[in-house]
This record gives C-alpha cells, structure tokens and sequence, in this order.
C-alpha cells in the first residue's frame, strides 16, 4: 500500500489542542529565561563565552527536565524509575562537557568558575532587594 494513500486516510491531527499548548508554553518559557540568562549574565561580570556555556547547559539540561511535565496529561503518570535514570544519568553528562577539557574543547565550551556564579547571585539579589 502507498505511503501517500495511507496518510490521506489517517485525518486525526498529529498532536491534541493540549499537547500543542503545552509545547507553546514551554518554548515561550524557555526562550524567556534563555533571553533573560542572555541579557543579565554579561551584567553580572560573566565573559560572553561563560554566557554561551551557562546557556547551553541551561537548554540542554532544562530539554531533559521538561520530561517529566510533558508526561502530564490527565492522569498522574504511574512512577517510572527508567526515566528517572535516564534523566539523571543524562544530566551527568551534560555536566561532564564543562568538566572534561576534551568535550569542552569539542563543543567550545569554557570551564566556569563556580565563586563567580555566587557572586552574581549575590549581586543579583542585591538589585533585586534594591528595586
């Protein structure tokens, strides 16, 4: 059977109104906070290749996160110690491209100096009192 005539006959939309508003909201979200990250970061004594790996793992882990509300519909999703695994182990390696020199280099990454993250968080937190 052609493949053509096969989607002609399957009219059911690919993704329910939910799951698309679902989908909007979170790329909104994420490209707000990955904007804010983008204008706030170089503020706060961040050099723009630190702002460019502090993005990336900010995607890349919050991609991964983001599986457990996608997994939300209308009922309670039952426990799933498999996602729970793959999350976690995924998670560690995302953080092993800042640790290891080699993925760094690869991916043009720059090691990040965790006192300077308190100190902008402090600074953030001062302005954000300051207001």
């Amino acid at each position: 059977m052609p493949i053509a005539s096969t989607l002609a006959r399957n009219e059911a939309p690919l993704l329910d109104s939910p799951s698309l508003r679902f989908i909007l909201e979170i790329s909104i979200a994420k490209t707000i906070i990955g904007g804010a990250l983008l204008l706030f970061l170089p503020r706060y004594g961040f050099s723009l290749e630190a702002t460019r790996t502090l993005i990336f793992l900010y995607m890349a882990i919050g991609q991964l996160v983001f599986a457990y509300p996608s997994r939300r519909t209308t009922i309670s999703p039952e426990l799933n110690l498999t996602l729970h695994l793959a999350v976690v182990f995924s998670i560690g390696l995302q953080l092993l491209t800042v640790f290891i020199p080699a993925l760094r280099q690869l991916l043009g990454l720059v090691a990040l100096d965790p006192r300077r993250g308190a100190d902008g968080q402090r600074q953030g937190l001062g302005d954000f009192w300051c207001l």
